[in-house]
C-alpha cells in the first residue's frame, strides 16, 4: 500500500517537472517576466525574459543599448526568449519546458545548438523564435553586458551582408568605412572628425544590400568595452538602427603624409574580406563563413568606391575627405 502511494507521489513529481503549465525544478516559467525590443540594422528583436537570469540580463542591455518601443503592428524579424535551461545531451531536440512556448507545427522542427565561449542558442531554420541561454565554460563572466551575437551574425549573413570590424561616419547622409586591422589607428582617426561629421562607430558595423548597388550599414559596440566594464562606455545608450547609406570604403595606412587614392576592386577586397573575419566575437563565437564573406566583399568592392588613406599622427584628412570620398 504504501509503495503504491509512494509510486503516484514520484509519478505526480515527475508530470509537474516537465509539464510546459508549470514551473520546472529550475525556476523556469512560461509567465513572460519581461519584454524588451531592440532595432538592430535591419532587425527588429523581441527579448523575453522568464527567470533572474534573463531579467540581468535585459538590465544591463537596457543600461547600454537604445531600447525600442514596439508596436502591435511591427514586424518582428526574431522573438529571442532567455530561459535558464540547456540540454547539450539532445542538441536537435527542445527540452519539454521550451516547447510549452511554441505552435504545434513548430515542436517537431530540427533545433539546432550553437554553444561557444560568449553565449548559447538554439534554433531552428524555419521559426522565428530563438533560445538564448548562459555560455558554457566561458571565462567570460565580467562581461559589461550579454547579447546573442551568433544569431545575429547568421541573420545578416542570410541577407548578404555581414558584421565587420571597421568605423563607421557619415558626412552629409553619405556614409564611410574605416578599415585598419586592430591598432591600425580606426579609434584615434575618428576622434578628431570635427563637428559637421558624424561618428557613429569605432569598431564595428552591420552591412547589408538594400537594392541594386546600395548598401546601408549601422553601429555595433566594440567588443573591447564590452569585456572590460571599467573601461568608459563611448556610445551611452547606442541606437543599433542608426543606419546611413555607404559612399565609400577607406583602409587606413600609417605613411607621413596625408593623400587619397584610389584602390582596384582587386586590391580592396581582402582587406573587406579580412573586416568580415576579424571582429572578436565572430571568432569566438565560430562565426567565419568564409564563402558568404567572400562572395559580400567582392559584392561590396563592386559597387562601393574603394580608397587606400594614407595618414600621419595628427594629420588632418577630414577636408580631403570631405571633398572626395564623402
Amino acid at each position: 500500500m504504501c509503495i503504491v502511494f509512494f509510486s503516484r507521489v514520484l509519478l505526480f513529481y515527475n508530470d509537474s517537472i516537465y509539464n510546459d503549465q508549470t514551473m520546472n525544478h529550475r525556476g523556469f516559467s512560461k509567465d513572460i517576466k519581461q519584454k524588451l525590443g531592440l532595432r538592430i540594422g535591419p532587425f527588429i528583436y523581441q527579448f523575453r525574459a522568464y527567470d533572474h537570469w534573463g531579467l540581468q540580463v535585459l538590465k544591463q542591455i537596457e543600461l547600454h543599448l537604445a531600447v525600442a518601443d514596439l508596436q502591435d503592428n511591427d514586424r518582428i524579424d526574431r522573438y529571442i526568449h532567455l530561459v535558464d535551461i540547456i540540454d547539450k545531451q539532445n542538441p536537435n531536440t527542445l527540452p519539454l519546458q521550451l516547447k510549452g512556448l511554441l505552435t504545434a507545427e513548430e515542436h517537431d522542427l530540427k533545433w539546432s545548438l550553437l554553444s561557444n565561449q560568449v553565449n548559447t542558442l538554439r534554433y531552428a531554420k524555419d521559426s522565428a523564435h530563438t533560445f538564448w541561454t548562459t555560455a558554457t565554460g566561458s571565462g567570460l563572466d565580467k562581461l559589461r553586458f550579454d547579447f546573442p551575437w551568433r544569431i545575429l551574425i547568421n541573420d545578416i549573413v542570410d541577407r548578404g551582408g555581414g558584421l565587420l570590424h571597421t568605423g563607421l561616419a557619415s558626412y552629409r547622409e553619405a556614409g564611410l568605412l574605416f578599415l585598419a586591422p586592430p591598432g591600425g589607428g580606426k579609434t584615434t582617426t575618428l576622434s578628431t572628425a570635427p563637428s559637421d561629421w558624424q561618428v557613429l562607430s569605432d569598431d564595428a558595423a552591420l552591412v547589408w544590400p538594400d537594392g541594386e548597388k546600395c548598401w546601408l550599414a549601422s553601429p555595433l559596440p566594440a567588443w573591447g568595452r564590452i569585456t572590460n566594464p571599467n573601461e568608459k562606455w563611448r556610445y551611452p545608450h547606442m541606437a543599433l538602427d542608426q543606419s546611413c547609406r555607404l559612399k565609400s570604403i577607406l583602409v587606413l595606412q600609417k605613411t607621413r603624409k596625408v593623400s587619397l587614392k584610389k584602390y582596384q576592386a582587386s586590391t580592396a577586397m581582402p582587406f573587406i574580406y579580412r573586416a568580415l573575419c576579424e571582429y572578436p566575437v565572430t571568432i569566438l563565437t565560430g562565426a567565419i563563413q568564409e564563402e558568404p564573406f567572400f562572395r559580400t566583399a567582392a559584392a561590396m568592392t563592386r559597387d562601393l568606391t574603394c580608397w587606400e588613406l594614407s595618414l600621419p599622427l595628427h594629420g588632418d584628412i577630414w577636408p580631403l575627405l570631405s571633398r572626395e570620398a564623402a
